[in-house]
């Protein structure tokens, strides 16, 4: 049913249980597991400006972060004993995981809810609701 799962990852405890939701369906049906992080400079949410406009020590300390979160959801996923595929991507987090989903042919997108209340929501945007609209593929929310 589902060959290719795509579970995205912020590092936050919203993002730790699709984690492990994502590994109990890969286990159940052997799909492939991606784990994928998406790192956008707080300025950049707002549209200011690029990740290649930030300068070489903000880019870099965003890798960084973003290396972190891949290495944390990776040792995660250890435990669960499967073979993962990570990526790091860099840009609007609900665009850019829709994107890498129908680029790569995934069947089924994991993301965490995340703890905004309606009116940061509204201000900010979810990329749960974002992945969940644009999405070609099936998406679960986990909460």
């Amino acid at each position: 049913m589902y060959k290719k799962i795509l579970v995205a990852t912020d590092g936050s405890p919203f993002a730790s249980k699709a984690i492990d939701v994502g590994a109990d369906i890969a286990k159940r049906f052997k799909s492939e597991l991606t784990l994928i992080a998406v790192i956008q400079h707080p300025m950049n949410a707002f549209g200011l400006f690029g990740i290649e406009e930030l300068g070489p020590e903000a880019y870099t300390i965003l890798k960084r972060k973003g290396d972190e979160i891949i290495r944390e959801g990776k040792e995660q996923l250890r435990l669960h004993d499967l073979t993962i595929r990570s990526v790091l991507e860099y840009g609007n987090p609900g665009d850019t995981i829709t994107h890498y989903a129908k680029k790569n042919d995934i069947d089924l997108i994991i993301v965490g809810s995340h703890g905004y209340g309606e009116v940061m929501s509204h201000m900010l945007g979810s990329v749960s609701d974002r992945v969940n609209h644009h999405a070609h593929c099936s998406v679960l929310i986990v909460r």
